[in-house]
């Protein structure tokens, strides 16, 4: 019964951060013993036991990377409905199924299903970055991106190429979500849900489909959609904003809304969500001169102060400090977003 419990309760979306060093098989059996991971750890047969894994994630996605010199083994505990993409950055992995074994290396990635009916082994030097998705999430975001109206998910390839162009950008924004969580940023400010978000957008645009392609986006929305969307994100900037939330307010899917964006403006949802933040940092700056550089930028969700900083001076031309010296606009702050703002107000 304790593990029917601890098995319903979701253990990777109940910690925003966690981190795990095991020296040895005292350390596994701890770890094993606490049913706080759906998996057994073990050392492989003949070696010591030396692996760390670190993440952490919201509700609907979790993510971590997994190191070991030794490599170690895997089978287990309680089933999950949940989703794991996994790519290998170094060694190898073995997963033995009852129908059949699969086995990557590095550059390759992996999306399976959970099962009880499996075990794992990784080879000396191992290294890895995996995503987990709470399957019902999965489906959800589907029907956001695509209309998806279907009784069941499309049928994904199982292995995947890192070098196809659209699986390197999403795995590049996997290990940028992941080295964000793991330096501290909390996953429930207003940036990272976001982030996440996108991150399951990226995955499904990009993944390779067995059954068929992803519908194509429309070619022509109304300009009044982008209206309708710019107003919903400039009364919605100190929430946790979500794409999904922005396209159901302009009764559009993700996809088109996404078309839309890049067609009007030519920068991404999310580019234009982060320069509106941009804005409200300045004019914060400018208004409250008490206030620390780091409290704005915090305020409004720019956690490292080195990237708020490469973004605030690519968009203004100029640092925060500059503004807080009174230095005005300068053309790099006008963008083809705010310039239709002005066109339609």
């Amino acid at each position: 019964m304790a593990k029917k419990d601890r098995a319903s309760s979701k253990p990777y979306a109940e910690r925003p951060y966690f981190r795990h060093r095991l020296r040895g098989m005292e350390d596994a059996e701890a770890l094993n013993a606490s049913l706080l991971t759906p998996l057994f750890y073990q050392n492989r047969s003949g070696y010591p036991l030396d692996m760390c894994f670190e993440g952490g994630g919201g509700r609907e996605l979790s993510l971590f990377k997994t190191t070991s010199s030794t490599g170690f083994r895997t089978s287990t505990i309680y089933e999950m409905d949940i989703i794991t993409i996994r790519f290998v950055l170094q060694g190898r992995l073995s997963r033995h199924n009852p129908h059949g074994d699969i086995v990557a290396k590095a550059g390759l990635g992996l999306l399976l299903p959970f099962s009880t009916n499996r075990h794992e082994e990784t080879s000396l030097g191992y290294e890895a970055v995996a995503a987990v998705i709470d399957r019902k999430t999965f489906e959800s975001h589907l029907h956001a991106l695509e209309g998806w109206e279907g009784l069941c998910l499309p049928d994904f390839a199982t292995v995947v190429d890192t070098c196809k162009p659209g699986i390197t950008a999403f795995l590049s924004s996997l290990l940028a979500t992941q080295k964000l969580i793991g330096s501290g940023a909390p996953a429930d400010d207003i940036i990272t849900p976001l982030l996440q978000e996108v991150l399951i957008y990226q995955f499904l645009g990009a993944w390779p489909r067995l059954n068929g392609q992803p519908p194509a986006p429309q070619t022509f929305a109304p300009p009044r959609k982008l209206r309708t969307a710019l107003d919903f994100i400039e009364s919605h900037l100190c929430s946790k904003l979500r794409v999904s939330d922005v396209a159901a307010a302009c009764g559009m899917s993700v996809r088109n809304l996404q078309f839309l964006f890049k067609r009007e403006t030519g920068k991404s949802i999310v580019q234009t969500i982060n320069d509106l933040r941009l804005d409200r940092v300045q004019r914060d700056l400018r208004e409250d001169p008490t206030l620390l550089i780091s409290q704005v930028a915090y305020r409004w969700g720019f956690l490292h102060m080195g990237d708020f900083s490469q973004r605030y001076r690519e968009r203004f031309g100029h640092l925060p400090s500059e503004t807080r010296r009174g230095r005005g606009d300068t053309p790099q702050g006008r963008d083809v977003a705010s310039r239709f703002i002005d066109h339609m107000a």
